[in-house]
């Protein structure tokens, strides 16, 4: 299976502990490889005192032992990690349990904060890098600074919500082209009320994407943070499934077209194979005015003029019997 997908909680458990970890069985119940986590603990490392989301903020944060409580949940679900490091700090948890985290994930927010980036780097852990909003000279640097840490572009970005339109899926393929040893990867964030919520994801793999990102809630609609984009374990569900869909029975086999599969062998059965238009007797050559060529229920594999250039019958045939290659010498 070559689909990679993972839920994203972000800020939507809202510092619910007990919320979190339905978020985690949810994403069990979805058929997710993995559950993806915004982790912070020092707010001032994020956001200016200022800020004015500042004490909103303050309430959603969890403190260490929480996470590791969260993190165990996960790794017993046996779900991978998937962490997005928001300040430095963080690195005290993600070490402690780098055996059990599949990726670290890089948000746009922190680009270009150096700092941070060093710390991701000095763990080694494979990242996801977000390239929503980003030019392609800032990527082409990521991917020269990170080098083979670096295994997957993340194409996306969260506008509460996002219109197709503006995500400009087509970037996907570009992606795909420009750096051919990464993997490319779509972060959905259609409305969770919008048909593209399901379709989007569809259309990203056909462009190329094989990684797959999506918001996940208890209750669609229900306003909490990061809401607007959220769906439930149900919908995840078709998503996966029509994704399976796509890559195992659609392009599963897109480099063996010479290869015919029973279906098509048999369709192919159906083509017109040669017949005599008219009596042919023993010893006679075929040429074109005693040969035809027909659909019949009786299976030949001479089915053009070609083969039997200069070739006599062995048999006396009656018009409309097909030949067959015991009937020539």
């Amino acid at each position: 299976m070559s689909i990679y997908f993972y839920t994203e909680t972000a800020f939507h458990h809202e510092g619910d502990l007990n919320y979190m970890n339905k978020l985690i069985e949810f994403s069990k119940k979805t058929g997710s490889n993995g559950v993806k986590f915004q982790v912070l603990l020092d707010l001032n490392s994020l956001t200016t005192s200022t800020h004015k989301h500042y004490s909103d903020l303050e309430k959603l944060i969890f403190n260490l032992d929480e996470w590791r409580s969260i993190f165990d949940l996960t790794i017993k679900s046996g779900l991978d990690i998937i962490a997005m490091p928001l300040d430095n700090s963080v690195f005290k948890l993600i070490l402690e349990y780098k055996d059990h985290i599949k990726y670290l994930e890089l948000h746009s927010v922190s680009f270009n904060d150096k700092n941070l980036k060093k710390i991701i780097k000095d763990s080694k852990i494979p990242l996801i890098l977000g390239t929503g909003g980003r030019t392609i000279e800032e990527i082409e640097d990521a991917v020269k600074y990170f080098g083979n840490q670096l295994v997957v572009l993340m194409h996306g970005f969260q506008s509460f919500p996002s219109k197709i339109e503006n995500v400009r899926l087509d970037k996907i393929e570009y992606l795909s082209t420009m750096f051919p040893n990464l993997s490319v990867g779509y972060a959905d964030h259609s409305s969770y009320g919008d048909t593209y919520s399901i379709y989007s994801n569809e259309y990203a793999y056909i462009l190329g994407a094989r990684f797959f990102e999506k918001h996940i809630t208890l209750k669609e609609g229900e306003k909490r943070i990061d809401y607007e984009s959220a769906l439930g374990h149900e919908k995840l569900k078709m998503i996966i499934d029509r994704l399976i869909f796509l890559d195992s029975k659609i392009f599963s086999n897109k480099s063996t077209f010479s290869s015919l599969n029973d279906h098509e062998n048999k369709y192919r059965l159906r083509q017109k194979v040669a017949v005599a238009s008219k009596k042919i007797k023993k010893g006679d050559f075929f040429n074109n005015e005693n040969v035809a060529f027909k659909m019949s229920d009786v299976h030949s594999e001479l089915i053009d003029m070609s083969l039997l250039v200069n070739k006599k019958s062995k048999v006396d045939l009656d018009y409309d019997q097909v030949i067959l290659n015991a009937n020539i010498e």
